[in-house]
């Protein structure tokens, strides 16, 4: 089988294993990169892949990967570096949120940049968990992109 296709359950499995919510207190502050609350696309870079992060304010478990993954030196290099970040709350940004058919939250969704889906997990996970997926969603868009 083409090693593209091992990326869906890949991504699926370590959902299901990193899934779960840990409730919180306070807020996460803003430690995402520059880039991080553009949801227009306008900070985009062309050739990058795009990483969707949909959450909530009331999401404990989004409080949690913002603090605990997505305010993690490492993750913040390799989001700068490789990615398109790009923070969306579903309360504001309906429409992008009805468009990825966002449900739950935190919802992480990859993209090539015209937008169209790579794939997705639903649930916070560790910076190592998340450096691995942010791994294996750049060897598919190099294979695939």
């Amino acid at each position: 089988m083409n090693r593209a296709y091992w990326i869906f359950p890949i991504l699926l499995v370590i959902a299901i294993g990193i899934g779960w919510a840990i409730t919180s207190q306070g807020d996460a502050g803003n430690t995402t990169p520059e880039n991080g609350n553009d949801p227009t696309g306008e900070n985009r870079s062309a050739g990058d892949p795009i990483y969707y992060y949909f959450y909530s304010d009331t999401c404990p478990s989004c409080r949690t990967m913002e603090r605990e993954t997505l305010s993690n030196a490492t993750v913040i290099e390799a989001l700068k570096a490789d990615f398109d970040y790009i923070k969306v709350n579903t309360a504001k940004e309906r429409q992008l949120s009805q468009m990825y058919n966002i449900v739950y939250v935190p919802t992480n969704v990859f993209a090539y940049p015209d937008g169209q889906e790579i794939g997705r997990f639903v649930g916070a996970a560790g910076p190592e968990d998340f450096l691995d997926v942010l791994d294996q969603v750049l060897e598919f868009y190099a294979q695939n992109g």
